[in-house]
């Protein structure tokens, strides 16, 4: 009995030794302590209960530099499936009231994730996202804003993104997310099981101009994410319908 202290200490030191080692080395090339903690959770919250699949060429995402990663919004687990999709550090503009979910708040902050106002009208976000970019940082945003029915078209989405890439010549890559669990509750959605798959698409750049972009100029490139978010939509329903026939 004298030594049971000792068998605890084991009990508890060894896994936490084990975790340590698997984030260690599973770690992304920017990734603060912290984020390589909890990104060894990710995995196996993204892998083992939403058997995640990522479809695409990974080397989409630039491996340094500035570079905006969006995505459709059909589920609040989609962040977490977009970051398993990929080694690079995600920063995401997320809605102020997510940002300050209780208990995951500090994660949110750990991560350094930007609270956004939903009215539109929140240059501290957009100062933040540019100052992060110019570090050669990556941020990930949402362009149709919140959570959507996943039958809804993608023909309309802000044009903050545009002007994010105008002003900091990042390069903007899509991504589409399939499969999430179509539910707003962070908690329900991470915990409910899924067989999610996050299909990657090309980088896309906005046009160089020493010129200040027009509204028109903006809302082109929008419209070009838009697409590209469509193409992968489509792809990814042909896939599933092929699935299905064999």
């Amino acid at each position: 009995m004298e030594n049971d202290w000792i068998i605890w200490l084991l009990v508890i030191a060894l896994p936490l030794a084990a975790y340590g080692v698997v984030a260690f080395f599973g770690r992304g090339p920017e990734d603060s302590i912290f984020v390589a903690l909890l990104r060894v959770l990710n995995t196996l919250i993204t892998r083992g209960i939403h058997r995640l699949t990522v479809i695409g060429s990974k080397e989409s995402l630039p491996a340094a530099g500035p570079c905006i990663v969006v995505a459709n919004h059909r589920s609040s687990v989609d962040p977490f499936l977009v970051a398993g999709a990929t080694r690079r550090w995600i920063s995401y503009l997320m809605a102020r009231e997510y940002y300050e979910t209780p208990v995951l708040h500090w994660m949110f902050r750990g991560l350094r994730c930007i609270p956004v106002n939903r009215d539109g009208s929140d240059l501290g976000a957009t100062r933040a996202a540019l100052k992060t970019l110019r570090a050669g940082r990556v941020i990930g945003i949402f362009p149709q804003g919140g959570i959507r029915d996943p039958d809804d078209e993608l023909d309309v989405a802000k044009a903050g993104v545009a002007l994010l890439a105008a002003r900091s010549g990042a390069p903007v890559v899509p991504f589409f997310v399939d499969g999430s669990p179509s539910m707003d509750s962070v908690y329900l959605s991470m915990l409910r099981p899924s067989r999610s798959r996050v299909w990657c698409g090309e980088p896309l750049t906005f046009p160089p101009s020493e010129q200040k972009p027009t509204r028109k100029e903006l809302e082109e490139f929008t419209r070009r994410i838009l697409a590209a978010l469509s193409d992968l939509r489509r792809r990814s329903k042909e896939s599933a319908a092929a699935a299905r026939l064999t």
